[in-house]
């Protein structure tokens, strides 16, 4: 009987505590596949729907632009987490100093970078060595950032547009 309820309190804590944290704030979810964003109602929209889309590029043997297989770039372990590593630019320069403040609790706190220029030139040679994998000139890597828009009566893409590119010189 004392392991049963020790398991129940075990499991209670486990799925009560990460809902007690995001009631406090919604950017402190610790486990956001838990506790769905819009809870048990599907989501509403009442108007298109804006998406980022990050695509690569490099320069192949012949001198062209091409676009990089985003799946061979990742690989199966890394791949979950794409968007992610390059919206932040695979840590090559990201700032030092980030502030962030509690929507609801109204408290401000800071984080720095601990990234080392060791580490730098190490993603470096790790992106160079992915760009040859796949054939392509080992110099360059382009990201290109790119907006879509879904439109709420077919949910389907309704447009796509350039937003920017950045340019990642992995030599110097």
């Amino acid at each position: 009987m004392k392991n049963r309820l020790r398991i129940i309190a075990i499991v209670l804590i486990l799925l009560c505590l990460p809902f007690a944290i995001k009631t406090l704030d919604i950017n402190l979810e610790v486990f956001p596949s838990v506790i769905l964003p819009s809870y048990s109602q599907p989501i509403k929209i009442d108007k298109d729907v804006n998406l980022t889309k990050y695509e690569l590029y490099a320069i192949d043997k012949t001198g062209k632009q091409k676009k990089v297989d985003h799946h061979k770039f990742f690989n199966k372990p890394l791949f979950p987490y794409s968007n992610w590593i390059i919206r932040n630019n695979f840590g090559l320069n990201n700032p030092e100093v980030k502030t962030h403040r509690t929507v609801r609790l109204g408290f401000s706190y800071t984080t720095r970078s601990k990234t080392t220029e060791a580490e730098v030139l190490k993603t470096k040679k790790w992106l160079s060595k992915r760009l040859l994998n796949q054939g392509f000139v080992d110099s360059f890597l382009i990201v290109k950032k790119n907006k879509l828009i879904l439109s709420k009566e077919t949910r389907k893409q309704k447009m796509k547009v350039f937003i920017n590119d950045t340019i990642f010189q992995l030599y110097k």
